[in-house]
């Protein structure tokens, strides 16, 4: 009767991790397929804005959503989106 019992624990332990891995992989792909669509719209944003955009205001003043989201505000998303 142990050992059937230490199967169930055993299959159980087993089960756990496979769906758990699952979870975590699904979680990660949905992720960065979301993330990488971020940046292509900002890619694309950024394409269409005049050329003489930026040179109108020196580097200082550029604020951080200018053209869109920065590299580390689409990071952060990223984060949240995986593991919130």
């Amino acid at each position: 009767m142990t050992i059937v019992w230490a199967v169930v624990i055993l299959l159980g332990a087993a089960g756990k991790v496979v769906f758990t891995l699952s979870a975590t992989l699904a979680s990660h792909k949905g992720a960065y397929n979301t993330l990488f669509k971020v940046r292509c719209m900002v890619t694309e944003h950024m394409a269409k804005m005049p050329l003489g955009a930026l040179s109108e205001r020196s580097t200082g003043k550029h604020p951080a959503a200018f053209a869109g989201m920065h590299r580390n505000d689409i990071d952060v998303y990223a984060l949240w989106k995986i593991h919130g």
